[in-house]
C-alpha cells in the first residue's frame, strides 16, 4: 500500500465506500423485508441463515470500505504536495 494517494484516488475511494454503504443500505431494508415472511420449517430456516449471512457479508464489506477511505485519507493528508 503506497502512502502516495493523490486527490482524485481519494475523492474516487471514498465516493465508493458511500455509494456501498448507500446501496448496501437498500439491500438490508429488502434482507429485512425477506426475513419477516411468514413461513416455517427447515427451508426456510435455511433461508433465514443464508440472509443473515448476506447482511454479515455486508456490514463487514462496509467497515473495510470506510477504513480504506480512512487510511487513504490519513496518507494524503500526511504526504507534503507533490509526493514524498
Amino acid at each position: 500500500w503506497s502512502s502516495d494517494v493523490c486527490s482524485s484516488d481519494l475523492e474516487r475511494i471514498i465516493t465508493l465506500a458511500a455509494s456501498s454503504a448507500s446501496i448496501h443500505g437498500s439491500i438490508r431494508e429488502t434482507l429485512a423485508t425477506a426475513h419477516s415472511i411468514d413461513w416455517t420449517g427447515k427451508a426456510a430456516d435455511h433461508y433465514r441463515d443464508r440472509l443473515l449471512t448476506i447482511r454479515n457479508s455486508l456490514s463487514t464489506h462496509d467497515d473495510e470500505a470506510r477504513s480504506t477511505a480512512q487510511i487513504a485519507h490519513i496518507a494524503h493528508v500526511s504526504t507534503p504536495q507533490g509526493g514524498a
